[in-house]
């Protein structure tokens, strides 16, 4: 676990997007996410792993930088998204 609490990232990409099926608020989230982001993130479904389970079940969809830190919870709004990705296309 890293200093933030937030423990280690999810995958290798610049950011973590955490989904579940049968969402849609996710499905809404994720496919700003992917229009704005191809590339950058990795889609990671929160039912099949206890742990993110049990921290993020109650905030899907969660955005997650690098570092496992959360960016962003809950709907997102296009112009979210888009702040979001400009800081990882620097």
């Amino acid at each position: 676990m890293d200093d933030s609490g937030a423990g280690p990232a999810v995958g290798h990409h610049d950011l973590t997007f955490l989904t579940r099926r049968g969402c849609p608020i996710c499905d809404e989230a994720l496919a700003l996410v992917l229009r704005y982001a191809p590339g950058l993130v990795e889609v990671v479904d929160v039912d099949l792993d206890l742990d993110l389970l049990a921290r993020y079940n109650d905030l899907v969809p969660v955005v997650l930088d690098a570092n496992g830190r959360v960016l962003a919870t809950g709907p997102l709004r296009t112009a979210e998204v888009k702040r979001l990705v400009r800081r990882f296309r620097r």
